[in-house]
């Protein structure tokens, strides 16, 4: 217990030093954060729980947070970005603990979550409002309280897991994930005719009943939004229609392995080539051969299509994929702030990406047929339960996500799992006494990850804010209302959302009129009124600029 204590005590000091250098403070959203920022709001300030259009997730659970953190503080965007942060804490000691239920090494389960702890697209969100971090925190300790019973058989572990997964599932219903992969695990452990095949089934009928209770209220109390199905439409379209099924199953595919390969490629790389050294056998020899070669493939490939090339740009630049909303713009700006990374880092980040994205599933696919045929791949787990809790939650969820347009952030819980599931049974160590090349790569691989991610999300909010002020200056100093400002697509979705609206020579993010427009670049046909300088971090004290415009009289 002391020694949890200490632990923990070190994550948040790293974790507050982290987010006073970043600083979390303003007034803007980030985002889609109106969509759940605004039914906080609405519910503080008339008691009525109103979820918008855009939606398409459960979300209540979400709010009732949102509203109590609010109650007690007042509404402001600090307040809700503070209580996501306080999630995302809570998500990365719950990896920890998850964790130590497969690990002794104490090297491994810090790897394993600072590697997560620091993961992009989890602690940029962490300074959001979406409900990306609060659903991960109540999904992870749900596995993590669903191991411990596979591992102990203690009822009251049983009952916290459904409880915090119940709950889960009022935030997203991707929650539905957990009573699956409970029941499979389970059912690999006790079988059907064990006398506790009542706690197997018992969590899915539960869920299915909270499901179904849920689409009566929202129906028939609440009211049926826009975007409440379009999950399940864009799985009954792909069920329907084999070519967009095979395009986007094979794009959501490649941009998750390379994704995945890349960030988890601190841990991957030194774990796979470290399986192949001992006893390599034809069939590792083979699996490495095949690795190399499609890699070689995948890179000329890269090399040669423009296609291809913008791909990786898109996967792996953190200012495309985990900083900025750089939306498609009909001013037409100059992209000052988003530099397109330099083709040799470009060729370094891809290598290790492809390597490491068909490494990890080459060692899955090992592993998996190992215990297929062995039943033994998961000894460090002691019980086959535990560790089939973490491929059915990862399974299923992945199978899930790849049926919906692809977003880095739909990696979070995969990149916790996956992180996990690659280090059981491995003999490494991350630790000096290991081999030594394999650890350089690795500490510089984390510590490139763990920069990018801080001075992104740095940026980011640095960029927010000098745009709240140059917003400040226009509704406050010269009075302008916002119906005659294009602030972009943060600023415009809080004041002016609604499902109908209609573009007319505007920008797609419910622009009234855009007589007025604060932009990251020059634009044609508009006077500068003002600029805003702000410092970043990535390129390391870079100045980057927020321009306010006037339009010319005609």
């Amino acid at each position: 217990m002391k020694k949890n204590l200490i632990n923990i005590l070190i994550l948040a000091v790293i974790w507050i030093i982290a987010i006073i250098i970043i600083n979390p403070n303003g007034e803007f959203t980030y985002g889609d954060d109106f969509a759940y920022a605004g039914p906080v709001k609405t519910m503080l300030d008339t008691g009525e729980l109103h979820i918008t259009d855009w939606s398409s997730m459960t979300l209540v659970g979400h709010i009732w947070f949102g509203w109590l953190a609010t109650s007690l503080f007042g509404f402001s965007f600090t307040v809700l970005r503070f209580t996501s942060l306080i999630f995302g804490f809570l998500g990365v000691i719950g990896v920890y603990f998850l964790s130590k239920e497969f690990f002794n090494d104490k090297s491994k389960q810090f790897a394993i979550t600072m590697l997560f702890g620091f993961s992009p697209q989890f602690f940029i969100f962490c300074f959001a409002f979406m409900t990306d971090i609060s659903f991960f925190v109540f999904f992870v300790w749900s596995i993590l309280f669903f191991v411990k019973y596979l591992k102990t058989g203690k009822t009251w572990n049983y009952v916290i897991a459904l409880l915090l997964g119940l709950y889960a599932f009022l935030i997203r219903d991707l929650a539905l994930v957990l009573p699956v992969a409970f029941f499979f695990a389970t059912l690999s452990k006790y079988g059907y005719k064990s006398r506790k095949f009542y706690y197997i089934v018992f969590p899915l009928l539960l869920f299915v009943i909270e499901y179904f209770a849920y689409r009566y209220w929202f129906v028939n109390i609440h009211g049926m939004t826009h975007n409440m199905d379009f999950s399940k439409d864009r799985i009954m379209q792909m069920l329907t229609d084999p070519i967009f099924l095979i395009k986007n199953l094979g794009r959501n595919f490649l941009y998750s392995s390379f994704y995945l390969g890349f960030y988890l490629s601190p841990i991957v790389i030194p774990v796979f080539l470290s399986y192949l050294k001992f006893k390599i056998p034809k069939t590792k020899f083979m699996l490495l051969t095949l690795i190399l070669m499609f890699s070689l493939v995948m890179l000329s490939l890269i090399f040669i299509s423009e296609r291809a090339n913008s791909i990786m740009q898109y996967v792996l630049n953190l200012h495309h994929s985990t900083v900025w909303y750089v939306l498609p713009d009909i001013h037409n700006p100059t992209l000052e702030l988003t530099e397109t990374f330099p083709r040799w880092l470009l060729a370094i980040q891809s290598t290790i990406s492809v390597f490491a994205g068909i490494s990890l599933w080459g060692l899955l696919g090992s592993r998996l047929y190992d215990y297929s045929k062995e039943g033994k791949c998961f000894e460090a787990s002691r019980q086959r339960g535990p560790a089939e809790m973490l491929i059915w939650s990862f399974l299923v969820y992945f199978a899930l996500i790849m049926t919906q347009i692809f977003f880095p952030r739909y990696q979070i819980q995969t990149t916790a799992i996956l992180a996990i599931i690659v280090l059981i049974n491995s003999k490494i160590k991350f630790s000096p006494k290991e081999n030594k090349l394999l650890m350089l790569f690795s500490g510089v691989m984390f510590a490139f990850i763990f920069f990018s991610t801080v001075s992104g999300t740095h940026d980011m909010m640095a960029f927010s804010r000098t745009r709240a002020r140059a917003l400040r200056y226009l509704n406050d100093t010269l009075h302008i209302a916002p119906e005659k400002i294009d602030g972009g697509f943060e600023y415009n979705s809080w004041h002016f959302y609604k499902w109908d609206y209609e573009k007319n020579n505007k920008n797609r993010w419910w622009v009234q009129d855009d007589e007025y427009v604060v932009i990251y670049g020059k634009i044609k046909g508009y006077r500068l009124l003002k600029e805003y300088k702000f410092l970043r971090f990535n390129p390391p004290e870079k100045i980057s600029k927020i321009y306010v415009y006037k339009r010319n009289n005609k």
